[in-house]
């Protein structure tokens, strides 16, 4: 018998298939897990991907330098635009803010009110400033006062050496239009000085109140120049005029002036003194040959007691006098009104300005007065109403 072949029977194998095993592991201990670090290269130590290089420290100082160049940078362009608007020679007036401020212990019941205006410092033309009275703010104050119905009177705060005759002249003409329209009285209190043209400016008012230690007075007109040639023949300096007139020059400081030069100069000046003058014996009810050929208007400075002795001024006394003088003319019962103050406000701007001479630009002739703001300087060939070498 021949062998038979074992039978191989095929069978298909049995595949079972599991259900994968999820295993959910604690975010703690998956956090824990590290990665697995990569085959490297031979002779390659392998690192660890978690192991970084330490941080680099902050430079502190190279922060600290870009923060004082980023300051000096703005400091630097702060000061350039200062200097360029300084350097501006602005024909047009800032605008004029007023700031209304009550005085202390004369708060009264209902909005009536007594107004204080002041003129304080040297009396100009031109830009405002601190230290300086002018004609434009002084106007914008009165119109206000004007226009407000709440205003009974109004009191002139003077403390001040004078000025200009011409800016002088409209604070004058100023007051006495608001007198004339209004009807409401209008109070000189003159502070610690009221001399020439502040004088000139309490001429306009129904009465004139001084401090018993006021300087007052100095009636007077000056133009002021001054002779440098002796200085110029020492160091050979020689000045040279292109003039269209004879007397073009004649208070140019690099020249003798003539006597006909020296004439026509005083004749303005007494022009401008017969004139002021004139206002005082009008307002004072003096005669006028009583102020030119006396001391009341020969330049001279007096205390109020002096003045009131020669009629100058109506009252010694202060604030509280003047108060009670301007309810008594207003016809309103005593201790009734109430006391304002009205205050011109600087701008930005106007303290950008403030070391701009508001003069032309020119040689000027530095009159140190007690009041005058340093800075405010004359102007050679101007007509003031100033004490000279007080």
């Amino acid at each position: 018998m021949m062998d038979q072949p074992p039978v191989i029977t095929e069978q298909e194998p049995v595949i079972t298939e599991k259900e994968p095993v999820v295993t959910e592991k604690e975010p703690a201990a998956a956090e824990q897990e590290q990665p697995k670090v990569q085959a490297q290269p031979a002779g390659v130590q392998a690192v660890p991907l978690w192991q970084t290089s330490p941080p680099p420290k902050r430079s502190w100082k190279k922060y600290w330098m870009f923060g004082c160049g980023g300051c000096l940078g703005l400091v630097v362009l702060f000061f350039m635009f200062c200097c360029a608007v300084a350097s501006l020679d602005l024909d047009e007036e800032s605008s004029v803010s007023i700031k209304v401020q009550k005085v202390p212990g004369y708060d009264r019941v209902g909005s009536d009110y007594i107004a204080v205006i002041p003129v304080h410092g040297v009396i100009m033309s031109g830009k405002q400033t601190t230290g300086v009275a002018t004609p434009e703010v002084f106007a914008a104050m009165m119109d206000k006062a004007e226009n407000d119905q709440n205003v009974k009177a109004v009191i002139i705060s003077i403390d001040s050496p004078g000025g200009e005759v011409n800016a002088a002249d409209e604070i004058y003409r100023r007051i006495l239009a608001f007198r004339q329209k209004t009807n409401r009285p209008v109070i000189a209190l003159m502070k610690s000085m009221a001399t020439s043209g502040g004088y000139y400016v309490a001429a306009a008012c129904d009465k004139i109140i001084a401090g018993d230690m006021t300087l007052t007075g100095s009636i007077g007109v000056i133009i002021s120049s001054y002779n440098v040639t002796g200085l110029l023949d020492k160091i050979g300096v020689k000045g040279e005029v292109y003039k269209s007139g004879e007397m073009k020059d004649m208070l140019s400081p690099t020249k003798e002036r003539t006597p006909e030069e020296k004439k026509i100069v005083q004749d303005l000046v007494q022009e401008c003194y017969v004139k002021f003058a004139t206002i005082v014996s009008n307002s004072r009810k003096i005669p006028l040959e009583k102020i030119t050929k006396g001391p009341i208007g020969d330049g001279r400075v007096y205390h109020g007691t002096k003045a009131l002795s020669y009629g100058m001024i109506d009252k010694i006394g202060y604030l509280e006098d003047a108060v009670a003088l301007c309810e008594n003319m207003a016809q309103v019962q005593n201790n009734s009104l109430s006391v304002k103050t009205y205050e011109n406000t600087i701008g930005f701007l106007d303290v950008l300005m403030e070391g701009k001479n508001p003069l032309k630009d020119g040689m000027d002739v530095n009159l140190n007065l007690p009041g005058k703001k340093a800075g405010v300087e004359l102007e050679p060939g101007r007509i003031y109403l100033l004490p000279a070498g007080l």
